[in-house]
């Protein structure tokens, strides 16, 4: 099966690999001020040829939750935390302001993640937002829905203002090459985008906005190091 988590990955890496060009800005996005979750566990199976996600009750008890901000080639730095109670539940009643030098420029390209983007603005700074749990279980939970033919997955994006990008990239995984059609209007702050892949494929949207009726899911062994 196909891991799914290289969507995940692929917002972070686009944070550092873009090529700017001029491009007007969509000032109508709305930011997302807070967060709130409930914990579920989940795997992969695969039925009939497809990959489907599985789920079940949180059973890692009490703990707290960590908003973390992604660094490429660092491992991620703790923000914020919030309590976790028993059956799996969190908030987030405002999101840290991510520090300027866990911030990078919205430019450059690379060998692994070639792109051919539109980008409004070179200069804005961005950060990528991770969500863990540390209790009797712990590991990085994810936002996703799948419904046996799209795995849709929700990601934090910051920036310092508004910025709009437009464009393919194409990474290179274990799997081959993924390729991603970006088309994203981001207002100051952070933004919630969703990343869709048709299960089996390698090219997949992402968009902004949650993903609709998904759920986070911790992953037994699952981290971002």
């Amino acid at each position: 099966m196909k891991s799914s988590f290289t969507v995940l990955l692929l917002p972070i890496l686009l944070l550092a690999a873009c090529n700017p060009r001029e491009t007007p800005i969509d000032n109508t996005v709305a930011t997302i001020k807070n967060l709130t979750g409930a914990v579920v566990e989940g795997e992969f199976v695969t039925e009939n040829n497809k990959s489907i996600l599985k789920t079940k009750k949180w059973t890692g008890g009490e703990g707290e939750v960590l908003f973390n901000i992604a660094r490429i080639g660092r491992s991620p730095l703790e923000a914020s935390r919030t309590a976790l109670d028993v059956n799996g539940n969190w908030s987030f009643s405002s999101l840290p302001i991510p520090k300027l030098d866990s911030t990078d420029k919205i430019m450059g390209n690379n060998e692994i993640c070639p792109n051919k983007f539109v980008i409004s603005d070179p200069e804005v700074l961005s950060a990528s937002g991770l969500i863990s749990v540390a209790s009797n279980k712990n590991g990085f939970i994810e936002m996703i829905n799948n419904d046996g033919v799209n795995v849709k997955m929700g990601g934090l994006i910051y920036v310092d203002r508004a910025v709009n990008l437009k464009g393919k990239q194409s990474c290179k995984t274990a799997n081959g090459i993924d390729t991603g059609d970006f088309n994203l209007n981001l207002a100051a702050g952070w933004n919630m985008i969703t990343s869709t892949r048709r299960d089996g494929d390698n090219t997949f949207t992402v968009r902004n906005g949650s993903p609709v009726g998904a759920q986070w899911v911790y992953f037994q062994g699952f981290f971002i190091y």
